[in-house]
């Protein structure tokens, strides 16, 4: 099957969504805490509103399932989903750390089909269409990429260090 429209539709909008939370990042934000005790920033929920009307205005039967909007059961009863995280690394955010990212995915009967993860940052977007490979910026990543002379480098946050999550990849 062919996923391009909803691949055009989706680099757009995580495009115009980084960019709002780029914008933000340097004009202010409003800082806010969830009843679990995590933040929540006026960014994320402007993000979370550009994605929303952008993907949800180009496929109106979809379903759609957010960390910063409240989940229904309506969801339940679609065959495809988009699956969003508006700012993830909220934290990297607040502290204004270029380590954050928009994370946006579709799934059809419960398997992903299109997806992409954007940092503003760096203008670095990553995507994927099922069946079709990596793209980063618009541009496949080649296979054979991790046998490049370089060495590869893996980001973690300092509280993913300091928690030992990655114990396996810190010995390199």
């Amino acid at each position: 099957m062919n996923w391009e429209r909803e691949y055009h539709v989706l680099t757009q909008a995580i495009r115009e969504a980084g960019a709002e939370a780029a914008r933000l990042a340097t004009d202010g934000f409003q800082t806010y805490t969830k009843p679990d005790d995590s933040p929540v920033t006026s960014a994320d929920h402007a993000v979370n509103e550009i994605l929303h009307n952008r993907l949800l205005n180009a496929f109106p039967d979809d379903g759609w399932l957010s960390e910063e909007t409240p989940d229904t059961a309506a969801r339940l009863e679609k065959t495809r989903v988009w699956v969003i995280d508006p700012i993830d690394g909220t934290k990297a955010f607040i502290r204004r750390e270029p380590e954050y990212c928009v994370s946006v995915a579709l799934v059809e009967h419960g398997n992903p089909i299109v997806a992409a993860i954007y940092n503003p940052s760096t203008d670095e977007l990553y995507s994927a269409v099922r069946g079709s490979g990596l793209r980063l910026n618009d541009q496949p990543v080649a296979q054979d990429s991790c046998d490049a002379p370089h060495p590869l480098t893996v980001a973690l946050s300092p509280w993913e260090l300091h928690i030992g999550r990655f114990k396996s990849v810190e010995a390199y």
